[in-house]
């Protein structure tokens, strides 16, 4: 994490010296090429090329990062638009696949979900003693392969499909919980 943080997301990035790296660009077509693509895939019934795409853009979101530290590219950039460009990718599929069977109530607390943690991420971007609140743990990229396998199985209209669904809004919810307890233990110990 970096040392100093201004909370203007626009102003950091666009001062990010490191901002045009190949991680990032994975990140950019993730958000920008690839879930559009999936969506438009799936509304107009053509699944196995949504699966396949859907994929792919799961397979970039654990490729940007490893990529990034690897090649000592890590930036301000990635650090803030990773986090929404997986939550686009979850979040645009899950909604068209409602319309496919899958239980609505669950894409309600997966939203409400990542709603809350990227409105505490955003609020404690500018604090530097928050940032450990909001450090990406072992249940966070659980809950991320969860969503991704229960969606690639709604998607391919698998068997169980809901029931992968339902264990991945459980993991979510946990998920969730715990960076709530996390946010709130980090508050009450900086106040």
């Amino acid at each position: 994490m970096l040392v100093k943080r201004d909370s203007n997301i626009i102003t950091l990035i666009w001062n990010d010296h490191k901002k045009q790296t190949f991680s990032n660009f994975l990140t950019l077509a993730r958000m920008i090429i690839l879930t559009p693509f999936i969506l438009w895939s799936l509304v107009s019934g053509h699944h196995l090329l949504a699966g396949i795409v859907f994929i792919s853009a799961a397979v970039t979101d654990y490729l940007d990062g490893h990529l990034a530290r690897k090649w000592k590219q890590v930036s301000v950039t990635g650090e803030l638009l990773d986090p929404i460009a997986d939550k686009i990718l979850v979040l645009v599929p899950l909604v068209a696949l409602i319309n496919y069977g899958i239980v609505w109530w669950a894409v309600v607390i997966i939203f409400l979900r990542e709603f809350v943690v990227s409105a505490g991420r955003l609020y404690a971007n500018g604090r530097e003693d928050l940032q450990k609140a909001i450090k990406v743990n072992f249940l966070g990229k659980a809950k991320t392969t969860a969503q991704y396998i229960a969606i690639t199985y709604a998607i391919f209209n698998m068997p169980y499909k809901n029931e992968a669904i339902i264990l991945a809004t459980i993991i979510t919810a946990i998920s969730g919980i715990q960076y709530i307890a996390r946010f709130i233990l980090e508050i009450k110990r900086i106040n």
